[in-house]
């Protein structure tokens, strides 16, 4: 909505318009009916904002749909697994709870390690593959260089834990080895803080 009168834009994500889906706009409320008097409540408030919220746009967008779907996979992965580890190695490798709820912590940090490391690794990646936006290049190809940048973060975050939990799949002999693919899978979800997650 940019140009449009007493709208005002709203950057986020370290104040750069580096996509369309990082740009807040706040504009006044319009009425439909010049009688109408603004709300006064908030109760009013929220429904003058629900109504005028264009939501066919929204269910109708591709990318509003690949978020959901990368957020809905991504969180089922991720809780399952949390969840269910310390099960797992109790009923798998026999460990009691103290051994299992060891055994449980790596993915945790794993989790944490990741999302750092995609972080950081984005950034570098940008700042090379984009730069640091003071040229006077395209501004629509910075930003497909950075959908092309959240895009491969977001298949390793989908596509590497599917490979450690298929090599898990065979249950390994040794519990650490289950550790490790555990923690890999929960790790490499983790890369969607570069992917998806950098447009939420």
């Amino acid at each position: 909505l940019g140009g449009v009168e007493d709208c005002e834009e709203t950057f986020v994500n370290n104040m750069l318009e580096d996509d369309a889906s990082l740009v807040l706009n706040e504009c006044p409320l319009e009425y439909n009916n010049d009688d109408e008097t603004p709300p006064t409540t908030k109760l009013q408030e929220i429904q003058a904002l629900l109504q005028s919220a264009p939501w066919s746009d929204f269910l109708t967008s591709p990318g509003v749909w690949a978020m959901t779907l990368a957020h809905a996979a991504k969180n089922w992965e991720l809780y399952n697994l949390l969840a269910w580890t310390p099960t797992f190695f109790s009923e798998q490798y026999g460990l009691n709870v103290k051994e299992s709820a060891l055994f449980s912590v790596l993915p945790s940090v794993c989790g944490m390690v990741g999302g750092l490391t995609a972080g950081n690794a984005a950034d570098y990646i940008l700042l090379k593959y984009v730069g640091d936006g003071d040229n006077n290049g395209d501004g629509n190809e910075a930003i497909e260089k950075r959908t092309q940048v959240r895009k491969l973060f977001q298949s390793i975050a989908l596509l590497g834990p599917a490979i450690c939990l298929y090599l898990l799949s065979n249950l390994p002999e040794q519990a650490a080895t289950a550790q490790v693919l555990l923690g890999g899978a929960v790790g490499l979800q983790a890369f969607d803080a570069a992917g998806f997650g950098a447009a939420t």
